[in-house]
């Protein structure tokens, strides 16, 4: 090794900066497996039986307007009970909503169209919660736009 010098002794400096960033890495590491082990456990469990997290689940899909994952989450859990009634709505309003666009864009799909946006009417004046209500007559809308 050109230009080290044979029976150098490291500085009680240079071995204090090596142990710290050695306890830092350490540290570092058992964290980042800590938390694989939570993320893993949190996916592994099943919620089948609490309703509070299923509920939470389906609330995170709700508010970020993703219906085709909140409608697989309900299908996937089987969860029919009065407590997701909200969800199953807003799912089959959607549903209906997507219906109306693709037949919008077929030739002679008119009629289909107008049928789907009469559910979809319906459906908005028939909601059971408020908050359904509202999106679905923005969907509703947006189809005369």
């Amino acid at each position: 090794m050109a230009g080290k010098k044979k029976n150098q002794k490291p500085t009680a400096f240079l071995l204090t900066v090596k142990t710290l960033i050695a306890v830092a890495l350490g540290v570092f590491f058992v964290m980042i497996a800590l938390a694989e082990v939570a993320v893993i456990a949190e996916d592994s469990v099943d919620y089948r039986d609490d309703i509070a997290a299923m509920v939470d689940s389906c609330n995170r899909y709700y508010y970020a307007r993703q219906y085709g994952n909140l409608r697989d989450e309900l299908t996937s859990f089987d969860l029919y009970a009065e407590d997701f009634d909200k969800y199953w709505e807003i799912c089959n309003g959607y549903e209906i909503y997507l219906r109306c666009l693709e037949y919008a864009s077929l030739d002679g799909g008119e009629a289909k169209k107008a049928e789907y946006e009469t559910q979809l009417s319906a459906m908005v004046s028939d909601c059971k919660y408020e908050e359904n209500a509202r999106y679905l007559s923005k969907l509703a809308e947006s189809l005369h736009d």
